[in-house]
């Protein structure tokens, strides 16, 4: 192998790649990047086994060849070198790093023994989305799945794939959030449960108009291809919950809060409540909402934020702070709808002007 490539674009492939690097390795190849030079570029590839991530760079192809090299070591290395050329090749076993005065050399392990990750193959069928409504609804409903639980499938984001839309689907068993894509082509319904770590991945990625995501039935895997990059995960087995029952179906008070000025609000509340298992109690009155959190030996607060309200004249629930934080600090927009019924049912929270975007949150009783 010997090649010659940009500073900056080795740097963006690797640290791209390297979140797929496996933090503790069942094999030493696993702790290892793929470099593969080809006649028309370079592909760097990374894989834990659960995700892999790749990408295809540009690059002066001299001789090909295919080696693996520790992931950390290489990406520190390029990390610390100045932009420009850089000159890479192989030596027995080792692969050689230059870009003038800086070389380094780095002990390799035979390409055969890393996972290949797949490839799109013709006549696969595909689903294709805008990548920024993508990743701006995965960022919507990534933070409800559960980040470590006895049930795999709350780790997981549903997508039900329907002819004309998707839609996204997480909760960790306390709350729920769901956000509709639209797709460019109609194609046949389908429901896949993905882990949530390779939506945030794929949400992450900055270049690119479109989206094109597969599925292989016989791997269990899904294929997110944006551009050069693709992501590729194991699909999750399992039965999802059936969201709809905590879908609220009826309301009896609805307001409308200023998203920013609620977001304030329940920040400050948090100072208290974070004390006190994160509770807050909402009390709503005529046109105020009063927010409350005490902590016993350390005190309390008590915030009132204008609302425009529907409905009966008052209502009262308790919340956990961080679910609404975290809600209130992913999503876009201006103006808040919430809707509740009674104090132990579930909230529902929407923005104003986005029908696509619902949010439930079950209360504490309390």
């Amino acid at each position: 192998m010997k090649i010659e490539i940009l500073q900056e674009t080795l740097g963006k492939g690797l640290s791209l790649v390297a979140r797929a690097v496996a933090s503790r390795p069942q094999i030493a190849v696993l702790a290892n990047i793929l470099i593969e030079a080809e006649k028309d570029g370079v592909i760097i590839s990374a894989t834990d086994l659960e995700l892999g991530i790749k990408i295809k760079l540009q690059a002066k192809i001299s001789e090909e060849g295919v080696v693996t090299v520790p992931a950390r070591n290489l990406s520190e290395f390029i990390t610390s070198i100045n932009p420009g050329k850089i000159e890479i090749m192989t030596e027995k076993d080792n692969l050689v790093v230059k870009s003038g005065a800086y070389s380094g050399k780095f002990q390799t392990i035979a390409a055969d023994e890393f996972p290949r990750l797949p490839k799109a193959k013709a006549g696969q069928k595909e689903i294709w989305l805008k990548r920024e409504e993508f990743a701006e609804a995965a960022q919507a409903v990534t933070f409800a799945a559960a980040h470590d639980s006895l049930r795999p499938v709350l780790t997981g984001v549903l997508m039900e794939i329907g002819k004309s839309s998707m839609n996204l689907v997480a909760t960790d068993g306390f709350r729920l959030a769901t956000c509709k894509v639209r797709k460019e082509k109609e194609i046949e319904e389908k429901t896949l449960l993905v882990p949530m770590r390779a939506i945030s991945e794929v949400a992450r990625i900055e270049e690119g108009e479109e989206l094109i995501i597969l599925s292989n039935t016989q791997t269990n895997q899904a294929i997110f291809q944006v551009g050069e990059v693709m992501v590729v995960t194991q699909v999750i087995e399992g039965n999802f919950p059936d969201y709809r029952k905590i879908i609220p179906q009826e309301t009896k008070i609805e307001i409308k809060i200023q998203k920013e000025e609620l977001l304030q609000a329940v920040k400050a509340t948090n100072i208290f409540a974070r004390e006190n298992s994160n509770m807050m109690r909402w009390e709503i009155k005529g046109n105020t909402l009063t927010i409350k959190a005490e902590t016993p030996e350390r005190g309390e607060s008590v915030i009132e934020v204008a609302v425009e309200q529907e409905g009966e004249e008052k209502g009262e629930v308790v919340f956990n702070t961080k679910f609404l934080l975290d809600f209130l600090t992913t999503v876009k927009g201006e103006t808040i709808k919430f809707e509740m019924k009674e104090a132990l049912t579930p909230g529902a929270f929407r923005i104003e002007g986005n029908e696509d975007l619902l949010y439930v949150v079950m209360p504490i009783n309390a």
